[in-house]
């Protein structure tokens, strides 16, 4: 409680500091308010962001889109996957998961797109592999 006080009093003082709103995102991620996760991305967004903190805000619209794809918002699931690639639009996950969404609505074409972006941006050969069995998958389809 100590600690989310002193960093909702340091966002008092630094209403435009993005850290704090980033670390106090993660305590409400942690503790499971993702409604207010969910206000302080919001604000973070509205905020001109270091390369550092887009990548933090990234990765919490990642869980934000997780947690609204298991409670089947999937529009704001989209809405949010895609504010992580505008931010980080190299990032081959944001693709994956975009892509899976996309593929989970039947948009099998913009899913192929995605995994194919994702595919060339994939580093390893593990993750190569990985995209290339979701593009197997939806040949099936």
């Amino acid at each position: 409680l100590l600690y989310i006080n002193d960093i909702s009093q340091k966002i008092i003082n630094e209403p435009n500091n993005a850290s704090n709103y980033i670390k106090r995102a993660r305590y409400y991620i942690n503790s499971k308010q993702y409604e207010l996760v969910e206000k302080d991305t919001q604000k973070i967004l509205s905020i001109d962001l270091n390369e550092d903190e887009k990548k933090e805000t990234a990765l919490i619209l990642d869980t934000l889109t997780d947690y609204n794809t298991r409670h089947n918002n999937i529009e704001k699931a989209f809405e949010l996957i895609n504010q992580a690639i505008c931010l980080c639009p190299n990032n081959p996950h944001y693709y994956l998961m975009r892509g899976g969404l996309y593929s989970d609505k039947n948009k099998f074409e913009e899913a192929k797109n995605d995994f194919e972006k994702g595919l060339s941006l994939s580093p390893s050969d593990v993750d190569k592999k990985f995209f290339e069995i979701h593009l197997e998958h939806l040949k099936e389809k």
